[in-house]
């Protein structure tokens, strides 16, 4: 059920971005492609400049494939199990705090490739604004998910050539020439070959290692949340617009039964007083509509789906509650609640984006005030906020 659930979520197109350098600049490598039952094809796949890029936005889950400078890689001899040996072969003076690194053993050797967290946080934040990164991989390390496949002795990649069959020296630096390989029956261009291996991570499960895992499990988790609870609204706003359409077409349809079955009682005095009866549900039900159109479900409806859509991708709402209650149910006593109000609370890792959503809404057309009843860190170190709106 669970592995249904994440299928639905993240669905079956994907992204995949590589960040190399060429001549001193960075370029981007962009492929989109679709999975059907047990195939994956390729629909797109182009090189792009940063200006190019950052005017994309697409909605599927994108694997970042950063191979450009910013990104060190070492072979060293052996497949010791614990990383933290491996990298201190490769890298003996390492401050491993201010580093994410991911490990590819292959053979005899290990291939480790380390970059600075502040330049991969940066780079993510930057991306997220138009892509949901939901992974990111170091280096030629994707290219360790192609294992499984019948691939050529030698690889290359935009800035790399990869001899799959040496002992040792794996990874070549240099410049590349074009070439296309036939992965599996599906061809793909060697420009590509790095966002390619990327996508299938987000596929097949992983077989590198290092602190890298940690940080796509945060942004696998992170693109989860918010693509169930994108998905949830437009469900549970569907569902309340389906409710009033069947509550529409079964008054109208009783209110037609009643009156037949008034002009019937009309004509049989023995009945007036099933008619008295029959027209005391009718007004009861009139009342209960008229109060429900009142309470402006429909329009609150549209006020929730533009806060959802303003919400920055550095905050997640945990709780939306409309018109709360203004005190708990108990039997025999009337149900009240507070009219006009919204709470909203959740956590958010950027003060200035929340800053700017609070600001947004308050101009919002139906917003009347917006009151922050809450702010600060909790327990965990997240930054945790609750907002009361009044509508108009």
């Amino acid at each position: 059920m669970t592995a249904f659930l994440e299928n639905i979520i993240l669905g079956k197109q994907y992204i995949g971005i590589e960040i190399f350098s060429l001549e001193g600049k960075d370029k981007f490598a962009l492929l989109e492609a679709k999975r059907s039952k047990d195939e994956i094809t390729i629909s797109k796949s182009v090189i792009l400049d940063t200006e190019t890029l950052i005017t994309t936005k697409v909605k599927h889950p994108a694997i970042l494939v950063i191979n450009n400078s910013h990104v060190l890689q070492k072979e060293v001899e052996g497949t010791d199990s614990n990383d933290r040996k491996l990298l201190h072969k490769a890298f003996p003076n390492l401050q491993l705090d201010q580093f994410y690194y991911e490990t590819w053993r292959k053979g005899t050797v290990s291939v480790i490739a380390i970059c600075r967290k502040n330049y991969v946080d940066q780079t993510v934040a930057l991306l997220s604004k138009n892509f949901k990164i939901a992974s990111v991989s170091l280096g030629v390390s994707a290219i360790s998910n192609l294992m499984s496949f019948t691939i050529p002795h030698v690889l290359t990649t935009n800035t790399q050539t990869l001899s799959m069959e040496s002992p040792d020296n794996l990874v070549q630096t240099g410049q590349t020439t074009s070439a296309i390989y036939d992965i599996n029956g599906l061809t793909v261009p060697n420009t590509h070959l790095l966002c390619f291996s990327g996508v299938l991570k987000l596929i097949l499960p992983g077989n590198t290692t290092g602190n890298i895992p940690e940080l796509n499990g945060n942004l696998l988790e992170d693109f989860k949340q918010k693509t169930f609870f994108a998905k949830t609204v437009r469900v549970g706003v569907g569902f309340i617009l389906g409710i009033l359409v069947i509550n529409f077409f079964l008054f109208t349809y009783y209110f037609d039964k009643a009156g037949q079955t008034g002009e019937t009682i009309m004509l049989n005095k023995a009945g007036i007083q099933n008619m008295v009866a029959i027209k005391e549900r009718i007004k009861n039900k009139e009342a209960a509509l008229a109060g429900f159109t009142n309470n402006g479900t429909s329009r609150s409806a549209v006020l929730l789906n533009d806060i959802v859509k303003a919400i920055p991708s550095t905050m997640l709402l945990d709780e939306i509650s409309y018109n709360p209650l203004e005190k708990k149910i108990k039997p025999a006593e009337p149900i009240l609640v507070t009219d006009g109000v919204i709470m909203l609370s959740g956590s958010t890792i950027n003060n200035t984006d929340f800053t700017a959503w609070i600001e947004q809404v308050g101009k919002h057309k139906k917003v009347a005030t917006v009151t922050i009843t809450s702010f600060g860190k909790d327990t965990e170190g997240k930054t945790i906020f609750s907002v009361k709106l009044h509508t108009k």
